[in-house]
């Protein structure tokens, strides 16, 4: 991805990168770290993973996604493209539109500064997360399930998908 997309303000809002490393992983964290989540947030630091925090004019942290390069765990994405994995909204502003506001300006940036296409893996039965994809105007693409120990993602029917596919 080209520099420009470091950081940016978009619709009142500030966006900022950051880049985890194993020691430091989230500035800001809203969701619960099993041992898996942290294993996989350590190795996506290691691959040059990337964080964009939303914060307000108060610089209170409101949300955060992670863009995560494509690698084993998505061999459907090609080379240049991203997945969303995950973003969440910090608790004490949900339902406020936050969720919609980030996917609409980090995906206008993305697409603005970097080559490839952004993805997203939604749970089935995630209601707001739909809600916010089909809000940005994201395309469903498929459907997905999990497979094994390793977590890879593997297209399938909607009859055994666990997860959406959305491209924005």
């Amino acid at each position: 991805m080209k520099e420009k997309f470091n950081s940016f303000i978009e619709d009142g809002f500030s966006y900022t990168l950051f880049r985890p490393k194993p020691w430091k992983l989230f500035i800001v964290c809203f969701q619960d770290m099993t041992i898996s989540k942290r294993i996989r947030f350590i190795l996506s630091s290691i691959t040059g993973d990337v964080i964009y925090y939303m914060m307000n004019e108060k610089n209170v942290y409101l949300g955060y996604c992670l863009l995560e390069r494509k690698n084993w765990r998505y061999p459907f994405l090609k080379k240049n493209d991203y997945i969303i994995s995950p973003y969440v909204i910090n608790p004490e502003y949900r339902g406020m539109g936050l969720g919609t506001q980030l996917l609409r300006n980090v995906g206008n940036a993305f697409t603005n500064f970097a080559t490839g296409r952004l993805y997203a893996m939604v749970k089935i039965d995630n209601t707001p997360s739909i809600r916010a994809f089909e809000k940005v105007n994201a395309t469903q693409m498929g459907y997905a399930n999990i497979d094994g120990v390793f977590r890879k993602y593997k297209k399938c029917s909607r009859d055994s998908a666990e997860f959406l596919i959305y491209m924005i």
